[in-house]
């Protein structure tokens, strides 16, 4: 398996060229050529990276402390059979901690 630098540019070589192809999958399989690393691990590391996002997935927008007080409150409430719906999370994050995730 090629080291973590060679991902790294890898990544950093679809970004450049990744407008330059019709489709992500034509851009990762020229990247795939060029670094010799397969397009399914340049594809996975791409996503996984959030490059070209606006905004990361919920829990990344929180730190381990906090998701780990998020995972104690809503065990807390599970126990005694008052389960959370998901909108009463969003609004205990956004009040606790001030960040706002998606509703999903």
């Amino acid at each position: 398996m090629p080291p973590r630098e060679d991902l790294a540019a890898a990544l950093a070589l679809l970004e450049d060229v990744k407008h330059t192809f019709p489709t992500l999958k034509a851009a990762l399989l020229y990247v795939a050529s060029h670094t010799g690393r397969t397009a399914s691990s340049v594809r996975v590391a791409y996503h996984r990276s959030r490059l070209g996002r606006r905004h990361g997935h919920g829990l990344m927008k929180l730190t381990p402390d906090h998701e780990a007080v998020l995972v104690s409150v809503t065990q807390a409430f599970s126990v005694n059979n008052l389960a959370l719906t998901v909108e009463q999370m969003r609004q205990l994050v956004l009040r606790k901690w001030g960040v706002n995730v998606s509703r999903t």
